[in-house]
């Protein structure tokens, strides 16, 4: 559930008050990722106190019914893998028809060329950068490459869709991520949610290292 609701408004309105432009949400299912991510309570609690956009990314393998009860709850972006369905296509247009924008996520175990044959009905791919599952894990070998070979591929094809770096996305790590042809970040633990320090401090810093580029 959503707990204290005026204090949840406050950190949503904290957060909006950065200039981002969605709200990222994981879940998880501990079975595709060896985790749990957030609920569906806190999505439908997100809804009403926010105008951005909820960016939900399914980690999980039961994505049709997961798809439902997003379009549901009113997301506007729901991200699923390659990985866990049999039809992309089908999939994609479920999301579509529901008025919501379609994003696939590839995890770094999968070879890249799966997307190939899918990429031209998504609005956005997101590259994992990091094993599923878990915050603060490391950029794996190869993730900056990877990123840049989307970018090659939908610019090659003409396909104007987003590309997001997903994990890891440092300070240290935007530059490259941006270079590599990343439009869309993924701010977590090791950027905008540091220890010690406001959430306005962590974005300037944020802001300087995509100005780097």
């Amino acid at each position: 559930m959503c707990g204290d609701p005026l204090r949840f408004g406050e950190e949503v309105r904290a957060l909006e008050s950065l200039g981002i432009d969605w709200l990222h949400i994981d879940l998880a299912d501990d079975h595709f990722a060896p985790n749990l991510g957030l609920s569906f309570d806190l999505i439908q609690c997100l809804r009403p106190v926010t105008s951005l956009a909820l960016d939900v990314h399914l980690m999980l393998e039961n994505v049709d019914r997961s798809v439902e009860r997003l379009l549901g709850i009113g997301v506007g972006r729901i991200t699923f893998h390659v990985e866990t369905v049999v039809d992309v296509r089908a999939t994609v247009e479920k999301i579509h028809a529901g008025g919501a924008r379609a994003g696939l996520a590839i995890a770094p175990r999968t070879p890249i060329e799966n997307l190939w044959a899918h990429v031209h009905a998504a609005d956005m791919v997101a590259v994992l950068c990091v094993e599923p599952g878990f915050a603060g894990r490391c950029l794996v070998p190869g993730g900056l490459e990877r990123i840049r070979l989307v970018r090659e591929h939908l610019d090659h094809a003409g396909l104007a869709a987003h590309v997001m770096a997903d994990g890891n996305v440092s300070l240290e790590h935007i530059p490259q991520m941006v270079r590599a042809g990343a439009d869309v970040l993924v701010l977590g633990s090791s950027s905008l949610f540091r220890a010690g320090i406001s959430y306005a401090e962590s974005m300037d810093q944020i802001r300087k290292a995509i100005g780097a580029v």
